[in-house]
Parts: structure tokens; sequence; C-alpha cells
């Protein structure tokens, strides 16, 4: 339970859990999920949701569907645990900062 989208997966879990019981609906379960996982972090970008759902590499942008992410190369990738844990709501107040005090800006650096 620490980091590396441990949220979303469990929003996700439970989602398909819904799913299972005919509570919801396949085709809501990111909605769904990312709406849960507002309660871990104020305000859920849905990128780890996103990426949780996906079988397979994607380019994800808020407000915007995912889209498939074309390798022309498969690098050997391992997941090592470094001793850090990030706090998401400490990033997500940052954003929310730079978006009051310099939307422009902002927005710039979202889209690139």
């Amino acid at each position: 339970c620490a980091g590396l989208g441990f949220s979303a997966a469990l929003c996700i879990v439970l989602g398909r859990w819904f799913i299972s019981q005919n509570w919801l609906r396949e085709e809501k379960l990111f909605e769904f999920s990312r709406n849960l996982e507002d309660k871990f972090h104020k305000e859920s970008s849905g990128a780890d949701i996103a990426g949780v759902i996906s079988e397979m590499p994607i380019v994800y942008m808020r407000h915007k569907p995912p889209t498939r992410l074309k390798m022309k190369w498969k690098p050997k990738l391992y997941i090592s645990y470094s001793n850090h844990i990030s706090v998401t709501s400490e990033a997500v107040e940052k954003v929310e900062k730079m978006f009051e005090e310099n939307e422009f800006q902002a927005k710039r650096i979202d889209i690139d």
C-alpha cells in the first residue's frame, strides 16, 4: 500500500466487483473508479485509473480518451522500492497553486 497507484488499483477492484454484482455497467468503470479515487486525493487526474484499466501502454491526457502508445522498442522495465513515499495531495496542491498564480504557464506545461 505504498504508492505505485495503489489507490487506483483499489478503486478498479471495487469497480470490477460492482460490475460482477450487476450494480455497475462495464462502460462506467473508469468514471466510477476516478470518482472513488477523488475520495483519496481530493481530485483524481484519472491517469492512474486509466493506466490500471489499460492492458497496454497508453498516453493519457486529462479530459481525453487514452490512446495506445506505439512503442518502437521494448525496454526491460523493473519496479524497485526507493524507500520514498510521495504524497499525492501535496503534488495536487502545487499544481492547483500554479494554475491560480499563472494559468497560462500552467496550461502550457500541462499540454507539453
